[in-house]
């Protein structure tokens, strides 16, 4: 379920226009959404305001309208973990420049929001009201105000004429200011503290906005606390881990167990050796399963690497060395052996990495995969890894 907040008189009309056609294709796609909107826009806000305290959750906020209506909006969704999905319709725009909103059709920014994650961004604060564009006092704003004051004369032509007005009798004004500790007086025509790149639709402030802006800096780094021990493993790699990665890392440091489906060579394995990582911080073994020998002697030596022959065995048809070891590589008929046996190298195990998980589809072996996931106790966490399973939201 979606919030719905159009403002039918921005862009002298067009978020009526527009609104219409984002409730037609919402429709035609069977997106369910209950539309606050009213007749004025604080109205709007109140209406917000009052959806946004109820218990239901929402996957986010369509906006039709410009920057004064997302100016409302963001007063409310700030402290919430609803996201906004702006489909730009005012005068100016300027938020939507700042986001680098570049498709201009609104099915075509409808389809990128829902198949799109949310991101972080900044705001300010000015007393108790928020703002994520551009703050302004002087000059500008006095144009501002008194364009917004007019009535008879629309759109951008207001500005100018305001422009004119404010400029024949306009006369610098006195500022204090204390930036970073450090203090001074001085006369100003206009202040604009900027977090956006433009405003007064389109007057470049900045050049760009910083990526990662500090609020995806501090999410990270929030991230990183909750998740010590994957941040530690991270900080053995030279290379920034993909998402998956990651949340595959964070899962498994959270106790659950995983499945990796992703393309050869795409890094899968890290997860996997997490697990052996995660083995070695907590105390227990995990036991690395391969389909075939070639495979857990590969593994054997990359593992060896990692953390030296007394710390790795391999258990193989043809090869017994440190059965002992906290982390063993094995053939997956190995382990099923172990289970069946009934053996004591299962008492304290923590973690199994089935490697090529797809063979559990194979119709000659595929029932030794089946039984060691059956069979192992619940306790002990996986970590399944394949290329080709097609079905892993099934699995």
């Amino acid at each position: 379920m979606w919030l719905l907040l159009i403002n039918p008189k921005s862009g002298n009309g067009r978020g009526n226009r527009i609104g219409k056609l984002v409730k037609q294709e919402l429709k035609a796609l069977g997106i369910e959404y209950i539309d606050v909107s009213a007749d004025s826009a604080r109205e709007s806000q109140e209406n917000l305001k009052s959806k946004l305290s109820e218990s239901q959750e929402f996957e986010g906020l369509f906006l039709i309208g410009g920057d004064g209506t997302v100016n409302l909006a963001v007063q409310e969704l700030v402290g919430s973990d609803l996201g906004l999905a702006l489909i730009p319709a005012g005068t100016g725009n300027d938020f939507a420049r700042t986001l680098n909103l570049k498709l201009k059709n609104p099915e075509q920014l409808i389809s990128y929001y829902l198949s799109s994650r949310p991101s972080l961004i900044d705001v300010g604060k000015v007393g108790e009201k928020y703002f994520v564009d551009v703050l302004s006092t002087g000059f500008d704003s006095m144009v501002n105000e008194r364009a917004n004051a007019m009535k008879r004369i629309k759109g951008r032509a207001k500005y100018n004429v305001s422009i004119l007005m404010v400029l024949s009798t306009f006369k610098a004004k006195s500022y204090r200011f204390n930036i970073d500790g450090f203090s001074f007086e001085s006369k100003a025509m206009l202040i604009a503290v900027s977090n956006g790149i433009c405003y007064g639709g389109g007057m470049k402030v900045v050049a760009h906005v910083s990526t990662p802006s500090p609020a995806e800096r501090y999410a990270a780094a929030k991230k990183r606390s909750s998740h010590p021990l994957t941040t530690e493993f991270m900080a053995n790699y030279d290379f920034g881990f993909d998402e998956f990665q990651s949340l595959g890392c964070h899962h498994l440091e959270d106790g659950k167990s995983v499945l990796v489906a992703a393309p050869t060579g795409a890094g899968k394995t890290i997860v996997g050796e997490f697990a052996t990582f995660l083995a070695e911080k907590n105390g227990n073994r995990c036991f690395y399963t391969t389909p075939i020998k070639a495979l857990s002697n590969q593994k054997y030596q990359d593992l060896v690497k990692l953390y030296g022959d007394s710390e790795v065995g391999l258990l193989t048809g043809d090869s017994s060395i440190n059965s002992e070891a906290r982390i063993v590589v094995m053939t997956t008929e190995v382990l099923r052996n172990m289970i069946y046996a009934g053996s004591n190298a299962i008492d304290d195990l923590g973690y199994v990495v089935m490697d090529e998980v797809h063979y559990l589809a194979d119709k000659f072996r595929g029932a030794v995969w089946e039984e060691i996931l059956i069979h192992l106790p619940e306790r002990i966490q996986i970590v399944s890894l394949s290329a080709t399973v097609s079905n892993a939201e099934e699995f």
